[in-house]
């Protein structure tokens, strides 16, 4: 099978983690917190800094900027990996962990516009059931040689809220990235810090289970490195990137697109 033939599958497997997200769901009908007296400090830790790293919104682009009349539109789908910590919690506070799965795969609409002077913004997208995630970055290359890599600062936000993961939170990244374009992929790297904060997602009839010593809110503050390679095919581009976070969680991501 051909490069082009390959990427014209792209398209079909974004549409297919869609569904996959809305099959998770169903499965996760009977999913609940009911009584969380049983929860430590520890544990809303671990609820909400899983979903504040892993649901963050990512540009999947290299430091090479758009430019003035330059476009990229398309679907990324991002893996986040539920750790046992995570899993765990909601074991305690009453969900079986038969209705959770290992991970979870968030399709999100994802757009960027360059701008003069080597700025390029940016966000994504999704609402299915009762998830919902909005993210938006903006970037300025300062550095663009053509014999060296081009550099760029990376400042972005997410806004994350789900009925089914009992989470809302709101995260910000900064993120200083190095690309190299030769021609066909631009390969990037890029090292930052994550913040974030978020709180339980529960009725308050619930949240009053918790034991007097222990917040309903929590915060997370790491650092993350990631990598990424594009690939260009005339208008196309897919990308593939894997980000880590020192607070342990590790997402990997794809991104098909029309770009220009």
């Amino acid at each position: 099978m051909t490069s082009l033939s390959r990427f014209k599958l792209l398209p079909v497997v974004a549409f297919a983690s869609l569904g996959a997200l809305l099959a998770t769901q169903d499965s996760r009908a009977d999913a609940t917190l009911s009584d969380l007296s049983g929860f430590a400090q520890d544990t809303v830790d671990a609820m909400v800094q899983t979903l504040v790293v892993g649901g963050s919104h990512r540009a999947y682009r290299p430091a090479t900027n758009l430019g003035l009349i330059g476009f990229d539109a398309g679907v990324d789908m991002t893996l986040i990996g539920f750790p046992s910590a995570f899993t765990d919690a909601l074991s305690l506070g009453g969900t079986s962990s038969a209705a959770m799965p290992a991970s979870f795969p968030v399709p999100r609409l994802n757009i960027h516009k360059g701008l003069p002077g080597g700025f390029d913004i940016g966000g994504s997208y999704i609402s299915v059931g009762g998830t919902s995630i909005i993210g938006f970055d903006a970037q300025w290359r300062f550095i663009n040689n053509v014999a060296l890599p081009a550099v760029a600062v990376r400042a972005g936000y997410t806004s994350f809220s789900s009925d089914e993961f009992f989470v809302k939170s709101s995260g910000f990244k900064l993120d200083v990235v190095a690309s190299k374009n030769l021609f066909l992929i631009d390969p990037y790297i890029g090292a930052g810090i994550e913040y974030g904060s978020g709180e339980l997602n529960v009725a308050t009839t619930i949240a009053d289970t918790l034991p007097a010593s222990v917040s309903v809110s929590s915060s997370v503050f790491a650092p993350h490195v990631f990598v990424g390679l594009p690939l260009k095919l005339l208008i196309f581009q897919f990308v593939g990137e894997f980000d880590y976070s020192l607070t342990g969680s590790t997402t990997y991501g794809a991104k098909a697109s029309i770009a220009f």
